[in-house]
């Protein structure tokens, strides 16, 4: 890749404004001084400094993140600021998208990528990846067991979808773990209003084979691997 190419790409400067930072001998690649913007590197092996600072790049990365509330699960700020704030800007610049959605009111695990592909296979209704939440009711649950059963519900479309929980396992009179597939709009908080309660806190704990580490703190990440997700 170009040298140019490969700084605009991560957001240092234009590809105008990189050829004049060549000239001013701000890049080195491999501890050699380079001023010819069209130099060959190879991103993955090669090591580039921008004013002496290292270039951090991965041509994929994939990252766990324990959502704090009031962050919105998106890529730019809103009424919220997005979860991507939460990330040191080394991580930014490889160009970041989150995979699946968190309510700005709803903590807990949300996965992180610049990987096409594995942002779909995160996300896609087809590949039925369990998500399991923790929830806390404003009442009594009464019979759990309701949620097992399908159910009508409204998506962020009002188009109506049949659902019903995967799982359920009851904590106390108010706190159960419930697992889902789809992770639709406000489907967990909808499927409590369904047996007549409201969610008062939810947190989702696991996503596939990857549990929340109960270390990680609240507006905390770590790189992971795909294998911890599917294995």
């Amino acid at each position: 890749m170009r040298l140019d190419k490969f700084l605009s790409n991560l957001g240092y400067a234009s590809r105008k404004e990189i050829k004049s930072y060549l000239k001013k001998e701000a890049v080195t690649v491999n501890g050699q001084i380079i001023r010819d913007s069209s130099y060959d590197i190879d991103p993955n092996n090669d090591v580039v400094t921008f004013f002496d600072d290292p270039v951090f790049y991965k041509e994929k990365v994939l990252l766990m993140l324990n959502k704090p509330k009031g962050y919105l699960s998106s890529n730019v700020d809103e009424v919220y600021p997005s979860v991507l704030n939460l990330f040191p800007l080394k991580y930014r610049r490889l160009g970041l998208n989150v995979a699946g959605r968190l309510d700005q009111d709803t903590t807990g695990l949300l996965l992180v990528t610049n990987d096409g592909a594995l942002l779909h296979n995160i996300i896609s209704p087809n590949k039925e990846v369990d998500k399991t939440y923790l929830v806390t009711t404003q009442f009594p649950i009464k019979d759990e067991n309701e949620l097992m059963n399908e159910m009508t519900l409204l998506d962020g479309n009002d188009k109506p979808y049949k659902t019903k929980a995967k799982r359920i396992k009851k904590i106390d009179s108010n706190h159960l773990e419930l697992t889902i597939c789809e992770g639709k709009f406000h489907q967990v908080k909808r499927m409590i209003e369904k047996i007549d309660n409201q969610v008062t806190d939810l947190k989702r704990i696991q996503i596939g084979a990857l549990v929340l580490p109960s270390d990680l703190k609240e507006g905390e990440f770590k790189e992971i691997e795909l294998k911890d997700i599917f294995s």
